[in-house]
């Protein structure tokens, strides 16, 4: 008795130390059954299952927390009357073996029209969610229905021909296809009610319930591109003779070459030019909502039939195109599809990167000139070092300041316009506005090349390695060329430019890209710090040593004494406040004496403040060739 009990009371310790039986099995897999009209390469099939998938993974019944099969009732390719009866009764022998499902989606009318017809026999107490009915009165009629709901399809042929007859005003006549389906018949019944709303235009039936395949295309090889098509339906001839729908297009557009218009999106990109047409992954997304809603254990009597068919107003860009229709004959809301993507939404990764090399090559040269400059103040004596390097660091500082807003500037004009473009991905901006921000774009890229190049050039300065190429320049040419490249600048500050020169001006033997730059730098300083409404002259004489002085001078506000000293450094822009708030670079001067002194010539600054500064390039003698008749190097913009 005694080891009777312990052996009870053992074995119950054991049982009471196992795990609960099934406490943490999965959850039951939703059994979903999927009814289709048509069979699985008909084109709306994909785009609504891919909607249904897409919302029930979204609301919480990913593919492994459903089973969804699927049944095809192939109603295009065989006659309706024949199939649907075999159809019920081979789906009736399954579901006899099968587990009951949790729901069950019929898409587009038949399937509807069945499962409704046989919900009690079939289907019992299963759910009913429907998608793709063009059977509006009887797909609302389900409101009182409590274990049916769905999405109507609702094709606007008021939205759609009345789009025809505004883009073809002149035809008077439009070419309606249909066919010997259910839907082709519904198709020439609701034509024939909005062809009574029509204003200017009659309709045409050419119906495949009448005409077979070859008489059909017969026919319509007759309709001259100017009528336009309206393909409602063709999926079967008056022989139930069937082709798939991208087949049948492809002789259509064979036969006809003008202007075909559908109310189902599958056609677009395949020689239909749109219309308001359905969204078949829309009809599916929203199916799929109300299926998991349902799942989810909300009574499907608390739904009521959506019967706002979710289409779009979808046009092939290059379709119309084709036919010379520029985008704003369409409305405002048309959705383009196939239109090439622009250049900088194409290439935006190459832009950005782009400017982003850009940006660390300027700041490699600024590193590599400091280094230049480093180098050549570590080589004077201990106590000019220690003097230098605190200048050269403090007018480190200031140059990097006044770079990082120089770069900026045009960078943040780049990257902005360019965001700008991207989006504009249906041509919402006008053509103006967008060849105005194009403009922008280049003349930013265009400043920062620039500045660029002058860093370029201090750094091949510093490091002895400019090359100056020498020719007769024609020195009245390139000042006038000059005069011209700043007169849009000086005109936006208000400022007029005077050129005065001798009748006979000498030329000089000079390098005439260099000589160029520099008179471009004092013009583009004298603009700069003139005031409104201020006067720059221009003007070139002989020196008294025979040589030639070229000066620029303003009546702007002048340079302080305590800045005179500092102007022809390189990266130092003054000290003054005033001369400090206008913004630049502080390499136009510096690089502008360096380059007079590679040609043997010098800078000179003449400042007063409140009157005005003169800057003068005095080139030597032996620069200066008198005027003949050989050719001359003319230098370009």
């Amino acid at each position: 008795m005694g080891l009777a009990r312990a052996v009870c009371a053992v074995a119950i310790l054991c049982i009471s130390a196992l795990p609960a039986l099934g406490a943490d099995d999965p959850p039951a897999r939703k059994r979903v059954l999927y009814i289709s009209s048509y069979h699985p390469a008909f084109p709306s099939f994909l785009p609504q299952v891919d909607g249904i998938r897409s919302s029930l993974a979204a609301s919480g019944f990913p593919e492994p927390r459903i089973v969804l099969d699927f049944e095809y009732m192939d109603t295009k390719r065989f006659p309706k009357e024949t199939q649907v009866p075999r159809f019920v009764a081979n789906l009736r022998q399954k579901l006899a073996v099968l587990d009951s499902y949790d729901i069950v989606i019929a898409a587009d009318d038949n399937a509807f029209e069945m499962a409704v017809a046989h919900q009690e026999t079939l289907f019992g107490n299963s759910p009913i969610v429907f998608l793709g009915v063009n059977n509006r009165e009887v797909a609302l009629q389900q409101n009182r229905n409590p274990r049916v709901t769905g999405v109507v399809e609702d094709v606007d042929y008021d939205i759609n021909f009345g789009l025809i007859e505004h883009l073809y005003p002149e035809s008077r006549r439009i070419v309606a296809i249909t066919d010997n389906t259910s839907i082709g018949a519904l198709g020439r019944l609701r034509t024939a009610r909005v062809e009574k709303k029509l204003r200017n235009h009659s309709v045409e039936m050419l119906s495949l319930a009448d005409l077979s395949y070859s008489e059909f295309f017969r026919k319509l090889a007759e309709v001259p591109p100017t009528v336009p098509v309206m393909l409602l339906s063709a999926y079967r001839d008056r022989n139930d003779s069937t082709g798939e729908f991208l087949d049948v297009l492809a002789r259509i557009r064979v036969a006809y070459k003008g202007a075909i218009f559908a109310n189902q999106r599958h056609g677009i990109g395949h020689g239909v030019l749109g219309g308001d047409v359905v969204d078949h992954w829309r009809q599916g997304l929203t199916a799929g909502q109300l299926t998991a809603r349902i799942l989810s254990g909300i009574p499907v009597s608390t739904m009521a039939v959506i019967d706002k068919s979710p289409n779009t107003l979808t046009i092939d860009f290059k379709e119309a195109q084709r036919l010379h229709f520029n985008e704003r004959a369409f409305p405002p809301d048309t959705e383009f599809v196939n239109r090439p993507a622009s250049y900088l939404y194409e290439n935006r990764g190459v832009i950005l990167v782009a400017t982003a090399v850009v940006f660390g090559q300027a700041l490699a040269i600024l590193l590599l000139v400091r280094s230049a400059r480093r180098r050549r103040t570590a080589e004077k004596a201990a106590i000019e070092a220690r003097r230098d390097a605190e200048v050269a660091n403090k007018a480190k500082t200031e140059f990097l300041a006044n770079m990082s807003h120089e770069l900026r500037t045009p960078l943040n004009s780049i990257i902005g316009f360019a965001e700008v473009l991207i989006a504009d991905r249906v041509g919402a901006i006008e053509t103006g506005k967008r060849a105005e921000y194009l403009s922008d774009i280049r003349e930013s890229g265009q400043h920062l090349l620039e500045l660029l190049n002058n860093i370029l050039d201090v750094a091949k300065i510093e490091m002895g390695k400019l090359q100056i190429v020498d020719a007769e320049i024609d020195v009245t040419h390139v000042l006038g060329l000059c005069q011209r490249l700043v007169a849009e600048r000086a005109a936006a500050n208000n400022t007029r430019i005077e050129i005065s020169l001798p009748k006979e001006l000498p030329h000089l033997r000079a390098d005439g890209t260099r000589l160029k730059q520099s008179v471009l730098n004092l013009l583009s300083n004298a603009v700069k710090f003139s005031e409104g409404g201020g006067i720059v002259w221009i003007g070139a004489r002989a020196t008294d040593d025979g040589g030639m002085a070229i000066s620029v001078r303003d009546d702007g506000q002048g340079i302080p004494a305590e800045d005179l000293k500092w102007v022809l450094e390189p990266f130092n822009r003054g000290r003054s406040s005033r001369v400090a708030a206008k913004e630049g670079s502080g390499i136009g001067l510096a690089l502008t004496a360096s380059l007079m002194q590679s040609h043997g010539g010098r800078l000179e600054i003449e400042s007063e403040v409140g009157k005005g500064t003169t800057a003068t390039l005095v080139f030597p003698a032996d620069r200066v060739v008198a005027v003949r008749q050989a050719p001359v190097l003319v230098v370009n913009a």
